[in-house]
């Protein structure tokens, strides 16, 4: 008989396997941050860039755009190091059960999430345009510009798998030693949710979204049976979202090749949180997750034995 913390097999329920890892990225993510804040707060006063009496430079260059992207490449260290150690010691298996399978196999999915991705992101800003609720007052193109966007593209893309891994791929995979299915698609969606409530400008619509995002990107993963398609949907939406129509990537400034200005109400737009955080998001996903269910109508979701031969 199963107890609290083991199943009828004697092995460690899913959802404690998954709390031990959501919480130890979490620890892992606090502790490196703080190391690297410490360590690079004395670089900076060893050199003389900030004294004592300018401390609050300080603050300045910890929310640089540069520094920015470190902790956000450390949070995504962190992620996939508890991923892949905790799946080795419980489930001692191939990193291919998690969904991560040989992308030259799977290239199709790749591009149809990026695609999937980049139309969804882009009918959010047309329509926002459209109905005026941002202004766009200017644009940023010039040489410059390619050096940064292609190192957006690659944080994004580092930002996109660890978060698919750990969502998606782990979560879901390790849910499905339950016979409720319903819970493959809400207990991860939450947790996508729950990994974004320290961000700036959050609110309960933007959580709701982010919770849609999860049943849509749940459903790319048990459609395709592996993390290929919502890895891309994940990397086109927050780069187009951020890097090239400039909006807020939940709550954070990344700065695009146009500037806009947000001219209609938060509930539509987003606010300070960025279009996710809007009515118009909302919709989007919505239909986008019905599209993906009318285009797979006459197939069966895989909720288990995912593929592990590539």
């Amino acid at each position: 008989m199963g107890s609290v913390f083991l199943n009828n097999n004697r092995r460690l329920r899913s959802g404690w396997k998954i709390t031990i890892t959501f919480i130890s990225f979490v620890v892992l993510t606090i502790i490196t941050n703080l190391v690297f804040t410490l360590g690079y707060s004395a670089y900076l006063f060893s050199t003389g860039k900030v004294s004592l009496e300018y401390s609050g430079i300080l603050a300045q260059y910890l929310q640089s755009r540069p520094i920015l992207m470190v902790f956000i490449l450390l949070q995504a260290a962190n992620v996939t190091f508890a991923v892949l150690f905790y799946w080795k010691i419980w489930e001692k298996r191939s990193i291919r059960g998690l969904g991560l399978t040989n992308p030259f196999y799977h290239g199709k999915e790749l591009g149809a999430g990026l695609v999937f991705g980049f139309i969804s992101i882009t009918i959010v800003f047309l329509v926002l345009y459209l109905i005026g609720q941002i202004t766009i007052t200017s644009s940023s193109i010039g040489p410059s510009i390619i050096s940064i966007l292609l190192v957006d593209f690659l944080l994004f893309s580092v930002v996109g798998f660890n978060e698919e891994l750990f969502v998606r791929g782990y979560c879901i995979t390790l849910l499905q030693e339950s016979n409720r299915r319903w819970l493959i698609f809400v207990v991860p969606s939450l947790l996508f949710s729950l990994m974004h409530t320290l961000n700036p400008g959050l609110t309960m619509l933007a959580l709701l979204n982010i919770f849609l995002v999860g049943i849509l990107l749940a459903y790319m993963f048990l459609m395709t049976k592996n993390l290929w398609m919502p890895i891309g949907y994940h990397i086109t939406w927050n780069y187009f979202q951020g890097s090239i129509f400039g909006f807020q990537v939940s709550g954070s400034e990344f700065g695009g090749i146009l500037h806009i200005e947000q001219t209609g109400a938060a509930i539509i737009n987003g606010g300070e949180f960025g279009p996710e955080g809007g009515l118009v998001t909302t919709v989007v996903i919505i239909l986008g997750i019905l599209f993906l269910i009318r285009k797979n109508r006459n197939n069966h979701l895989h909720y288990r034995n995912f593929p592990q031969n590539y």
